[in-house]
């Protein structure tokens, strides 16, 4: 399930508030059981009113709304935003009028990517200390797992089972935390991993098996001197690593030649 980017803010120097087309916000609710959601599932509404088929709902926030998260658990469906500084509110419909609940939760998650969602309102993602934080958002409880290498505040972690969740340390490192009872520690650290310190990792089944493969963005070069991508920094090669009892392995690369990926050596 993705986390929606929250666009419908006013500008600064107005009240932050938020909007959302009615419709939208309860078929975001309504289609947790959907394979994904597109990225604008839950659609911030825009300042010239919403169309016919649809009501408004607003309200003021104490900041900047960055990520909307839709979450279910059993008969529960709540939307959560993440604001700027790391804070939560939890938003409601209550007729036509949009509320919000602030969370009893550390704003000490990074903002600047949509956090990992786990599922039943769990999110994960870099600390502003370097760290995993992973948050039961319906619980409003948070776990630090301490990491060997501190986390870059861009990157995200990526999921492989539901007791073990890879990240990308700053200096290109793979580390693996394992979840045990209700606390997450690390078990593995790949040091040679050369992946991009503020990378995106991905958990994927590339072998119909049922199983997911840690997917890396690796090998940094500067040889996009344009950064045309977005910085002058971008991976040259992609890394697949596979979890076999408990430790990730090394499985294939693909060197990244002009839009193509063709197999290569690390």
């Amino acid at each position: 399930m993705n986390a929606g980017r929250a666009s419908g803010v006013s500008p600064p120097g107005d009240a932050p508030k938020l909007s959302l087309y009615l419709f939208s916000f309860f078929l975001t609710l309504a289609a947790w059981g959907l394979p994904s959601l597109p990225v604008n599932a839950a659609e911030p509404a825009d300042r010239t009113g919403p169309p016919s088929t649809h009501g408004r709902a607003s309200v003021n926030l104490p900041g900047e709304a960055v990520w909307l998260i839709p979450a279910r658990e059993g008969r529960r469906n709540a939307l959560f935003a993440l604001m700027k500084d790391g804070a939560f509110h939890r938003l409601s419909i209550t007729g036509n009028r949009l509320r919000s609940e602030r969370l009893g939760v550390q704003k000490n998650i990074s903002s600047g990517v949509p956090p990992l969602n786990l599922g039943s309102g769990v999110i994960a993602g870099p600390g502003k200390d370097g760290s995993l934080i992973v948050i039961d958002l319906f619980a409003e409880k948070t776990v630090r797992a301490a990491s060997s290498r501190k986390l870059p505040l861009l990157s995200r972690p990526a999921s492989l089972s539901p007791t073990f969740l890879a990240a990308v340390g700053r200096d290109g490192s793979i580390i693996l935390f394992e979840k045990t009872n209700d606390s997450w520690k690390e078990t593995q650290r790949l040091s040679n991993a050369g992946a991009l310190g503020d990378g995106i990792l991905t958990g994927a089944d590339m072998d119909g098996d049922g199983r997911r493969a840690l997917i890396v963005a690796a090998a940094p070069t500067g040889r996009y001197g344009h950064g045309v991508l977005g910085d002058a920094i971008e991976p040259s090669e992609v890394r697949v690593y596979k979890l076999d009892k408990g430790r990730l392995k090394f499985s294939s690369a693909y060197a990244v030649e002009s839009g193509v990926l063709n197999p290569s050596e690390p």
